[in-house]
């Protein structure tokens, strides 16, 4: 506990005497020998200190750090997608040209909204009836 006040004290005084002689503070403490003050690298997700090369500090937290829930257009319910995947279906337009409005939880939601929007739900004049 010592050491780190008076580090911080030391540290304090580099900056007066930057101050003082018009200097840089990084500069006054290379030449009082004081070691640089270096910059703790936090987990994105749950703010826990991590190695310098790293942005998470497991799997678990990269994973809900990327991952956002989105409610399904046809069932309501919440499912996570990756934050790049959601965002390129919002900016860029589809085939039709039209942006991406509704997002699905399974491949059965898709095929029951687009049976109700575009099948014979929409188009009943459509509908194969035999002769």
């Amino acid at each position: 506990m010592e050491e780190t006040a008076t580090n911080f004290t030391v540290c304090g005084i580099a900056n007066l005497l930057a101050a003082i002689f018009g200097v840089d503070a990084a500069r006054v403490r290379q030449r009082l020998g004081i070691p640089p003050e270096r910059a703790k690298n936090y987990c994105l997700n749950c703010k826990k200190p991590v190695a310098k090369h790293r942005k998470c500090c497991s799997r678990k937290c990269q994973n809900e750090w990327k991952h956002i829930k989105i409610e399904c257009a046809v069932c309501g319910k919440l499912f996570a997608r990756r934050q790049s995947r959601v965002l390129r279906f919002l900016k860029q337009p589809q085939r039709n040209g039209k942006l991406q409005e509704h997002f699905f939880c399974s491949k059965s939601c898709c095929a029951r909204w687009l049976g109700k929007h575009f099948g014979f739900a929409a188009y009943p004049e459509h509908a194969w009836r035999p002769s």
